[in-house]
């Protein structure tokens, strides 16, 4: 029997690969996980990830509150995730914020003694322009087949920019690609800097361009609270106040108009709010609708004229959010068959009356049937705004956004008590 000698080019390849010498000394060995991070916190961050929706998200407390992206969980109440180990919990939507694109959800475990791994968020100074940084995600889904997290390295490009509606957010280089949103930004030590959200590109392409932008830590302290607590609805976030214009003017901001209720002047220029730089007009613009929004709400913003510099308290408006407002009701006004006399709850007067405003229709799990209220109620106030006719349901319903409330109130036909029931204003679906 005779044995074929080996082609030359064969023997080369052999040693290549089994002679470490032959190699470069910097291909001679793969680094240890030691290298790129800390493996530790990288097992946490990876402990702390959460499966949701072909997306991502991250557990910030023991106790299983989780955050990730308004357009990740959208708006439905119950949800079911899965973590790395295979298990799966039912969660349920405590709040969401769709202008800002974040969302908080609470994962209930089966053990009420249950701890669940979570991340710290980071604090400002923890963040440095050219740190290196991990983000953990599952890109196009891929990790829904066996529960496995994709980790990519990047470098942190810039930090706390305005850019859109993320207001308050770091870009970064690490490979992020669909599905990777709402899943956690960390340091090599695993501290949660952000969550993953947007890729911009100009080829239109959904893909990683090494362009990616997660909301701050810093974003996520001041809204993870009240989205915990907003019952299944909406947070906002502040604007400009009505009234104030700002313009470019040679690198400076320069406020072009005022109000009575505004203390700025025109003329004067908008160095920083809230402690962040006003680079530009548009900037400013972000940096007023970056923090959450509540009633009787000032902003910090330091101010410039020709004589000083100082901080001034400005009042804010409130970002709508868009869509359009869904109470999911027909009310229409009515002649009855016959009168109904009506108790008025604070005077306990009576008062008869041959027309009122009937609920005509009343849509399947909108708000006005998670509230109670049901077809062919009468309706004799919205808002405290009596109904009579056509116009004044139109009226009574002028100027409320997505995310308030109002209040109907209904009569019994029998004993003509006013009763109050609260609706909370969704998005039309």
């Amino acid at each position: 029997m005779s044995i074929t000698a080996p082609h030359p080019i064969f023997v080369i390849v052999w040693i290549l690969l089994l002679t470490p010498g032959a190699l470069h000394p910097s291909q001679a060995a793969e680094p240890s996980a030691a290298t790129y991070h800390n493996g530790d916190a990288l097992q946490r961050a990876l402990d702390a990830f959460v499966f949701i929706r072909q997306g991502s998200g991250v557990i910030v407390s023991s106790d299983g509150l989780m955050v990730t992206n308004h357009h990740v969980s959208g708006e439905d109440r119950d949800h079911e995730v899965a973590f790395r180990d295979g298990t799966t919990f039912s969660a349920t939507l405590l709040g969401t914020d769709p202008v800002g694109d974040i969302a908080v959800l609470q994962v209930h475990a089966n053990d009420p003694n249950h701890m669940f791994t979570y991340l710290s968020l980071a604090e400002a100074t923890d963040i440095h322009v050219g740190m290196p940084v991990l983000a953990i995600g599952n890109p196009f889904a891929l990790g829904d087949r066996d529960r496995i997290p994709s980790v990519t390295r990047g470098t942190l490009s810039s930090l706390r920019v305005v850019r859109d509606n993320y207001a308050d957010c770091l870009q970064v280089d690490a490979a992020v690609n669909p599905g990777n949103s709402g899943g956690p930004l960390i340091t090599l030590n695993g501290t949660l800097l952000g969550i993953n959200g947007q890729i911009r590109t100009r080829s239109g392409m959904r893909v990683n361009s090494g362009i990616g932008l997660a909301i701050s830590a810093m974003q996520l302290q001041e809204f993870i609270p009240a989205l915990a607590q907003a019952d299944g609805g909406y947070v906002h976030h502040c604007a400009l106040p009505e009234g104030l214009e700002l313009r470019d003017d040679h690198g400076q901001v320069v406020v072009s108009a005022t109000s009575e209720d505004i203390p700025l002047a025109i003329g004067e220029r908008i160095l920083a709010v809230e402690g962040r730089p006003a680079t530009s007009a548009e900037t400013t613009r972000g940096l007023f609708a970056a923090p959450l929004w509540f009633p009787q709400r000032h902003l910090s913003v330091v101010v410039a004229n020709d004589t000083q510099t100082h901080i001034r308290k400005i009042p804010v408006s409130r970002t709508p959010i868009e869509g359009r407002p869904w109470h999911g009701m027909r009310i229409r006004v009515r002649k009855l068959p016959e009168p109904v006399t009506v108790r008025h709850p604070d005077s306990g007067l009576l008062s008869e009356h041959t027309s009122l405003g009937v609920i005509a229709e009343v849509e399947s799990d909108s708000p006005a049937q998670q509230a109670g209220l049901e077809a062919d109620s009468l309706v004799y106030a919205i808002n405290q705004h009596p109904i009579r006719r056509s116009l004044d349901i139109i009226r009574s319903l002028a100027g409320y956004e997505i995310g308030d409330t109002i209040t109907i109130s209904t009569v019994e036909r029998e004993s003509g008590i006013v009763s109050d029931t609260t609706i909370y204003l969704r998005r039309q679906p």
